[in-house]
């Protein structure tokens, strides 16, 4: 949608400024309809609007535009003009607002209080050089690529580091020095490429650099200049090939370049099948990607909840099968990857101690729970999990009444007592506690609450064991 939108925009737009200037004039030999220029103009402002509403990754569009009236001004022996800035302002108005926006969005919202990145300029700078090339790379030999790449590590204090902006900026004023001979077409190719990427370099903070510091998918809209210059470049050289050579050297060339990308497209298309392909897939070439071991483990324990939700009120039930167990045991492995590859995450922390759980390795739970407290103080799913355990564990030694009853109060008070199962987790926390007046307190409102959410299935069988916990030894 998003490469629709800004194809469309940046056509009409030329459409418009080919009218404009005449040139269909010109080539028809007859007055051009002067009335549908605005018309066009128009259409591309539209367009542009919706690309920006699909992905404001395109708010560089004004530039290009500013690129390609270059490039038909220097064809007609011109520079630029005030008016051909002018026509470009409301392109740009709306650029920079959805920009605001988007920054306002990434900083405040998908960002938070999270750290993405606490580099500096110098380091965003070393970061752009080296992203530019990877793209380029990745853009001329489309190898192998990932769902999230290696999140790279680089120092500003290393002068080595410098060398791949450094070239990049050689490389672009090289161009523009011999813009007027050779390399007009790589000067405008390189500049295309470099503004489109501006927004995904680094200069600006995406929370998805929290996990890699490039991704395919930005590279999609800055390929198109680069694409360009290579079918332009091989177009030159078959038509310097002559008619004889040349139409069959374009032919083959075409041939092989389409049975080279075909499989390539294909095999990348199908680790999209689902998010469990996607996960493995991204695995398979960045083990280290602790983001893909997290969401897999969260993945295998969702398909597993099935059969657990089904037999874990049966009478006999001792845990899962054991092809469960194999999931289970597999998810609590992704866990322990993502622990040993990141050792803040307090969700990967209470994923493998929510799998101990399930597994009945609850003593082994424990610590993880604690260090997702540690790590999260407000995680009610930690608090809970915790509070349940020190208040039901079958072994006196591991139960500990007023540790759970100090939990579980955290849990209610963060939900502000709108959560049945913690409020239940408090009344068997009290209980284990021996403040039966407060646990049947708890129990009296966890149950309304479970009442009014027509929640029949927990309103039955909660309580029963407050009842229980009076006998416990």
């Amino acid at each position: 949608l998003l490469g629709c939108f800004f194809s469309l925009a940046l056509l009409a737009y030329l459409r418009s400024e080919k009218l404009r200037r005449g040139t269909q004039r010109q080539r028809l030999g007859q007055p051009a309809a002067r009335g549908a220029e605005p018309w066009w103009y128009w259409l591309s402002f539209a367009v542009f609007v919706l690309a920006l509403l699909s992905k404001t990754s395109v708010v560089m569009l004004p530039v290009v535009l500013l690129l390609c009236m270059w490039w038909l001004g220097r064809a007609a022996g011109r520079s630029l003009t005030r008016e051909d800035v002018a026509r470009t302002m409301p392109f740009f108005g709306i650029a920079l607002g959805l920009a605001l926006v988007t920054i306002w969005f990434q900083y405040q919202r998908s960002i938070g209080t999270d750290v993405v990145t606490t580099s500096d300029f110098r380091s965003r700078w070393v970061g752009a050089g080296m992203a530019a090339w990877f793209y380029l790379a990745r853009i001329l030999f489309p190898r192998h690529p990932m769902f999230v790449y290696p999140r790279w590590s680089f120092s500003p204090d290393v002068v080595a580091h410098y060398l791949p902006g450094a070239l990049l900026v050689g490389l672009w004023v090289l161009f523009w020095w011999y813009r007027n001979r050779w390399a007009r077409p790589c000067f405008f190719a390189l500049s295309y490429f470099l503004a489109m990427l501006f927004p995904v370099l680094g200069f600006f903070k995406i929370y998805f650099q929290k996990y890699s510091f490039v991704a395919d998918h930005w590279a999609y809209p800055a390929m198109i200049g680069i694409i360009a210059l290579v079918a332009g470049g091989g177009a030159w050289l078959v038509r310097s090939a002559g008619r004889r050579w040349g139409n069959s050297i374009g032919l083959l060339a075409a041939v092989g370049l389409l049975g080279t990308l075909a499989p390539l497209t294909w095999a990348q298309c199908g680790i999209y099948q689902n998010e469990e392909t996607l996960w493995r897939a991204t695995l398979a070439r960045n083990f280290k990607c602790w983001l893909a071991h997290h969401n897999l483990a969260s993945l295998l324990v969702t398909q597993s909840q099935a059969e657990l939700s089904a037999v874990a009120g049966a009478a006999n039930f001792s845990g899962p099968s054991p092809a469960c167990a194999d999931k289970l045991n597999e998810a609590l492995f992704h866990e322990q990857a993502t622990i040993a590859l990141k050792p803040d995450h307090a969700a990967a922390e209470y994923g493998a101690g929510h799998i101990l759980s399930l597994l009945k390795r609850t003593e082994e739970a424990i610590p993880h729970f604690r260090r997702a407290i540690e790590l999260q103080p407000d995680m009610i799913s930690a608090l809970d999990s915790l509070a349940w355990i020190l208040a039901t564990h079958e072994q006196a030694a591991v139960r500990n009444g007023a540790e759970a009853v100090r939990l579980a109060k955290s849990a209610v008070a963060i939900t502000g007592e709108q959560d049945a199962r913690s409020l239940e987790t408090l009344a068997i926390a009290s209980a284990e506690a021996g403040d039966f007046p407060a646990a049947t307190e708890a129990r009296r409102k966890a149950l309304t609450l479970a009442l009014a959410a027509q929640e029949r299935d927990f309103a039955g069988t909660a309580g029963g064991s407050t009842a229980a916990l009076r006998k416990r030894p």
